[in-house]
């Protein structure tokens, strides 16, 4: 038998757009490239996390950019802790959690503009814990 651990608890408690673009491919069903940049800010006074993540997806062939997407998601831990005591497993999972919004974003929007619809798979977000801790502002005050 497991004994289960218990966690640094967040939840999360907003999301929303802030600002996209659409430029149709000039070419149907156009292979495309993906990128994210991911930033953070945390409240040690609050605990309230806000991950701002900008989501690219560039036509390989052409390089242009299809969709730009910057969207906000709002964690909130169960109590301040101090930026150093966030659990790792925050960084990768708070992208994890807010990207089937982004998802489903870009689906509706490009399905809505009557184009190709943009369909995004599974994504192994690992590589992008480490740029959005690093990519983090912390507020002490």
């Amino acid at each position: 038998m497991v004994k289960a651990e218990l966690t640094k608890a967040f939840n999360f408690k907003n999301f929303k757009v802030s600002k996209f673009s659409y430029d149709e491919p000039e070419t149907e069903n156009t292979d495309f490239d993906m990128e994210f940049q991911p930033k953070g800010r945390y409240n040690e006074k609050t605990g309230l996390f806000e991950l701002y993540l900008t989501f690219i997806a560039l036509d390989k062939i052409s390089g242009n950019k299809i969709i730009k997407v910057k969207s906000v998601a709002e964690f909130i831990f169960d109590k301040p802790y101090l930026f150093i005591e966030l659990p790792e497993y925050f960084f990768t999972n708070s992208i994890a959690i807010m990207f089937p919004y982004v998802r489903a974003f870009i689906s509706t929007l490009t399905l809505q503009a009557n184009a190709n619809v943009l369909m995004l798979g599974l994504i192994k977000f690992g590589n992008v814990a480490e740029p959005l801790k690093e990519n983090t502002e912390v507020i002490s005050e």
